[in-house]
Parts: structure tokens; C-alpha cells; sequence
């Protein structure tokens, strides 16, 4: 599975984020809705990339003040590109072969957001005046973008067209401009030189059932992980942010500490490294027993019931099983004894998931304190 740095945000902001059906509540309480979105890209990828039309800023921008985005930008987890064609319709739009965020394109921004603050009897509202979206924004967008128009509106039409034999008469007009958006965003974001794509549940849906897709175009689009994001999820004994989320344990000053802490970083370059299909945790401690000399010999260790407190606390924290805790437990209890103390340790790497485990589980105790 490939794990490139930087990956384009493919999302209609209304659209239901994934969670994995284990922690779906069913709310979104507060501004978690658009976070939920973001915190699993922002774990695995370097950088995501987030496309700057007016509706995907507009629903940042009300569910996060500057302040809240600033650390992210900085730290370029987060970049902003502009669209460049008008294939989604997505406004404003530079509609130039080649090109970057220019004057006009943020003046459009600016007079829209200032139009919503001003606007008293709106529902919809923002966290950080106009002024400082839009500084925020020049600032943190890429600094070139390259498309061929004519090309875009070729492929678009080619894909319509598929998406019509796919679906026939069973689709509505709110589907067809879905797709046709999701179609544009993409165009967007390979516009910045960007080919790995996280698509929304609604785009996954369409481009599993539009095949007759140009070779060229279906390499690109289906070889760019689109479930990297599913098989993250289906780590077993993994703590998830979208839990803490879900359950309101951490907030999301709290979230984006997280992600940009050292532990978030060593996580992810440990993912890309080690991750392999049905991945639990607990393998990689039963993994890497297998590997310690003499097998047999310490196993004899079992028979006497050695273990430690320590290494049946660090059993429960892996397993949710009582019985695979205590069995975990006794096992690196039995190595340790046999072959000296942090024995299993010495054979990870310098990383192990159970450090992620632990910097977790402190994060849930201070919140509630």
C-alpha cells in the first residue's frame, strides 16, 4: 500500500464523515463534524491538501478561528490551493492554464466573508473576521498551479458519459452535479502536482461503479489510496482520535496538539513502514517473540505462571480480552525473565504502536481532570 506525503482533500463539507461502525454515535457534537473529516488524513499524510473555493472555507472557517488553523499551517500539515478550472463549478475560480492565488481571487473571498459578518439575520457565521481568513489563506497557499482546460473538459465529458451507462435513469440531478463537483475537486488538486486523493463515502460510491474511465486517468485515481484511510481504521487495538472526538473527550485544540505532536509523527512513519492487511497491535508483539532465540526455552516460563503486574497491565491496555491480556502479559513477562530485562523492547524498532497507546490514554486522563 503506498503512503505518499501529501494528499488532496476530495470532500463536500455537508457530506457525513466515515466512522468506523464500532464508534458511530450517531451525533456530531459541536464542531466535530469537519474534524471528523480531517483527523484521520492529518495522522497519516504529511500534508493535506484543502482546496480555497468559498463553500469548503466557509465551513472551515465556522467551525475553526485562524488561531485554531495557524499551528497546523505553520507546521504545513495544512496548505490551501485554488481552483482553476470551472468544471465543479466551484467559485471563485482563477480559470488560467497556469497560475497562483492572485489579488482578485482573495478580493472575491474577502468581500464574501465580509458579507457574512456583516449579514446580522445569517445563520451561518465565522470564527475570525474576513481580513484574517484572507491573510491566512495568501499566505498559506501553494505558489503555482498548472492545468490544461481543454483536457479537464474532455475528461469531464468522458466521465459523465460513464457515469450515465453506469447509473442510467437511477440517478437524480443532485448525484449527477455530486459527481461532476467531485470530478472538478480532483482536477484541482492534481493541479498542484498532488495525485493521492481521500474522497468522501459519496465520491468512493461513483468511482466504484464508473469503469469505463480512461486507462491513464484509472491508474492515477484508483492507485491513490482511496481506502488507506478504511484499512487505518481497521488496525485492531489502535486508539482513535474520531472516539475522542465522538465521545467529546478532547477538544479540538486538543485534537491538533495531538496531531502535531512527536508521538502523531513517529505513528505515522512507523504506519508507512509496518502496516500490513488486518494489522492488530498485539501481532507485532507476538511477531517479534517469534524472532527471540531459543523459543522453546523460554515458553518452559509459562509452565511456572512468571509474569509481572507491569506486563499484565500492558495485556489489558493491548487486548480488550481478559484472557489474550493475560496471555499477552505472561509472555513478555516469560521473555523478559528468560533473557533479561526489556528483552521484546530491545527488538522493536525504535517506535512501537504502544507508545501511541500510552500518549493517548494520558491525553483522556488530563482532559477529565
Amino acid at each position: 500500500m503506498s503512503f505518499p506525503n501529501f494528499v488532496g482533500f476530495a470532500i463536500d463539507p455537508t457530506t457525513s464523515p466515515k466512522i468506523p461502525k464500532n464508534l458511530y454515535t450517531g451525533l456530531f457534537p459541536g464542531n466535530s463534524h469537519y474534524l471528523l473529516h480531517l483527523c484521520d488524513p492529518l495522522l497519516l499524510y504529511d500534508t493535506v491538501m484543502i482546496r480555497s473555493d468559498y463553500w469548503t472555507l466557509k465551513f472551515l472557517y465556522s467551525n475553526f478561528a485562524c488561531e485554531e488553523l495557524e499551528p497546523l499551517l505553520n507546521a504545513e500539515r495544512i496548505k490551501f490551493f485554488a481552483v482553476m478550472c470551472e468544471t465543479s463549478s466551484a467559485w471563485p475560480c482563477l480559470n488560467v492554464s497556469i497560475g497562483s492565488t492572485s489579488k482578485d481571487y482573495l478580493k472575491c473571498l474577502h468581500d464574501s466573508f465580509l458579507a457574512i459578518s456583516q449579514n446580522t439575520k445569517s445563520h451561518s457565521y465565522l470564527r475570525s473576521d474576513a481580513n484574517k481568513i484572507v491573510n491566512q489563506i495568501e499566505k498559506y497557499s501553494v505558489t503555482k498551479q498548472a492545468i490544461n482546460i481543454e483536457s479537464c473538459k474532455i475528461l469531464k465529458n468522458r466521465l459523465r458519459d460513464s457515469f450515465f451507462e453506469a447509473f442510467g435513469d437511477n440517478i437524480s440531478y443532485y448525484h449527477e452535479k455530486g459527481f461532476l463537483d467531485g470530478i472538478g475537486m480532483i482536477l484541482d488538486i492534481w493541479s498542484t502536482g498532488t495525485l493521492a486523493l481521500h474522497l468522501d463515502s459519496e465520491l468512493e460510491f461513483y468511482f466504484s461503479k464508473v469503469v469505463k474511465v480512461p486507462e491513464k486517468i484509472k491508474n492515477n485515481l484508483f492507485s491513490s489510496g482511496m481506502t488507506i484511510i478504511d484499512e487505518f481504521n481497521s488496525i485492531g487495538n489502535l486508539p482513535s482520535l474520531k472516539e475522542a472526538i465522538l465521545l467529546e473527550k478532547l477538544d479540538s485544540k486538543d485534537i491538533f496538539n495531538i496531531i502535531l505532536s512527536d508521538e502523531s509523527f513517529k505513528l505515522r512513519e512507523w504506519i508507512k513502514k509496518n502496516y500490513s492487511p488486518n494489522l492488530d497491535v498485539r501481532d507485532c508483539y507476538f511477531k517479534t517473540l517469534q524472532k527471540l532465540p531459543s523459543k522453546s526455552s523460554w515458553l518452559n516460563w509459562l509452565r511456572f505462571g512468571t509474569t509481572s503486574t507491569l506486563s499484565i497491565s500492558l495485556g489489558f491496555i493491548l487486548s480488550s480480552s481478559p484472557a489474550l491480556a493475560a496471555l499477552l502479559g505472561l509472555s513478555i513477562g516469560a521473555a523478559d525473565l528468560a533473557f533479561g530485562t526489556q528483552t521484546t523492547k530491545k527488538l522493536f524498532d525504535s517506535y512501537h504502536p504502544k507508545e501511541w497507546i500510552g500518549f493517548i490514554e494520558t491525553k483522556y486522563q488530563n482532559s477529565n481532570n
